[in-house]
């Protein structure tokens, strides 16, 4: 997670896209909602998780075809 604070709207825009986070709050922070997934990458927590993008991570889809 990480929060950036800046006047600037061109830096704004610009940092989110660079930054290796799963969480990046731009002039404001802490404000997580459970539809968004948050957390970092990798090693660093749990990242989606808590989010509907989680259950990706959980499901192995199969296909099975039989004849009737």
């Amino acid at each position: 997670m990480r929060a950036a604070w800046s006047p600037k709207e061109s830096s704004n825009r610009s940092r989110p896209a660079r930054a290796h986070f799963g969480c990046v709050w731009i002039n404001t922070h802490m404000a997580l909602v459970a539809e968004m997934p948050h957390g970092g990458f990798k090693k660093s927590g749990y990242g989606k998780d808590l989010s509907a993008y989680g259950f990706e991570d959980y499901t192995r889809i199969k296909h099975v075809m039989t004849s009737l």
